[in-house]
């Protein structure tokens, strides 16, 4: 299986020192919190975040192989459990996988856009709020689909909103 380290490392050479590349390594990071408090193995699940994107650039135009070739790429490298969630993260893809592993990577990728969209502040502002779901609902009005993405995967991976904001709080820049 390939380290933590040689994980980044591949997302800087597929990504460069793009947008990208920062979102990968702030969705490792993420993983590896989410392994850590659900008692995962959290290298397991940070070279999952850190490699979720790996062809992005390459699959750009064509949003329904996205994480598909990147699971082709490291289909020696990574096991199926890993290598499923990759093809699962982008509902494009029309794959679906219902792992811990799987459900922890579609939250993570969605806190990550979301935090895009609207700013660290404003998302840890909105996790950490009374009725988190309505003022998530009410920062990402532009997409529409995070809300409910972020609250179900949250709620089916036992994370609170919460707990997650306090992480994003911590996690590296995008």
């Amino acid at each position: 299986m390939i380290a933590p380290q040689e994980a980044l490392s591949l997302a800087n050479h597929h990504l460069g020192s793009t947008q990208r590349a920062r979102h990968s390594a702030f969705v490792g990071y993420i993983m590896e919190w989410l392994a850590q408090i659900s008692g995962n193995p959290a290298g397991l699940w940070m070279v999952t975040g850190y490699c979720h994107d790996l062809d992005y650039f390459v699959t750009q135009n064509d949003p329904t192989r996205h994480g598909m070739l990147t699971a082709e790429w490291l289909q020696d490298d990574l096991p199926d459990v890993a290598l499923a969630a990759i093809r699962a993260h982008d509902y494009r893809t029309g794959v679906r996988s219902e792992t811990s592993l799987a459900d922890a990577l579609k939250l993570a990728d969605a806190v990550a856009v979301a935090e895009l969209s609207v700013g660290r502040e404003s998302l840890v502002s909105a996790l950490g709020s009374d009725n988190p779901g309505e003022a998530l609902r009410s920062r990402l009005r532009d997409r529409p689909y995070l809300t409910p993405m972020i609250v179900d995967l949250s709620d089916k991976t036992g994370v609170s909103l919460p707990e997650l904001g306090s992480a994003c709080s911590l996690a590296p820049s995008q």
